[in-house]
């Protein structure tokens, strides 16, 4: 997955099938419920700020069918480990949602009813509930825990990187 699809999404040049394709290529399974994804960062020196608004976006993409619930995981988690993307220091909204999608299995599988619940927060409709308290003793007795890993990819030389239309 190329952070710089993600600012192009958030931008508006890039659809959401498009995204989707890359965030399910970007996915290697390991063994058990490891996995490892392939992300290749943003040039050096550039940063995008993420905003609800964009995760505005990414749940508008879900609810109408472009983007699979379940690639909001793979999109956090990419945000999450990114040295590019970043949220405001004071905006915990962002990063509550952020770290719910990108752990899934402990508080909200990422299904319709509960995008739409996301879409709720970030737009002020609905509050949020107070979060639980999570140990790892919690987590393990879930039987849930995995290990995500990210993989730096280094972009193409021009010659192999394919032309699109």
């Amino acid at each position: 997955m190329k952070e710089a699809t993600l600012r192009d999404f958030f931008r508006g040049t890039v659809s959401a099938d498009r995204l989707a394709t890359e965030v399910r290529e970007a996915v290697e399974p390991l063994s058990g419920t490891s996995r490892r994804i392939h992300i290749q960062d943003l040039p050096p020196g550039e940063a995008v700020t993420i905003t609800p608004e964009m995760l505005v976006e990414l749940c508008d993409a879900v609810l109408t069918g472009g983007l699979p619930g379940p690639a909001l995981e793979t999109i956090a988690f990419a945000i999450l480990a990114s040295d590019h993307l970043h949220w405001a220091e004071d905006d915990e909204l962002v990063g509550r949602v952020l770290y719910d999608w990108a752990s899934p299995e402990i508080n909200w599988e990422l299904t319709s009813g509960n995008v739409r619940m996301f879409r709720d927060w970030l737009t002020g409709k609905v509050r949020p509930p107070s979060e639980p308290d999570i140990t790892t003793e919690t987590l393990s007795g879930l039987g849930l825990l995995r290990r995500t890993s990210k993989v730096q990819v280094w972009p193409q030389k021009d010659s192999e990187v394919p032309n699109e239309t």
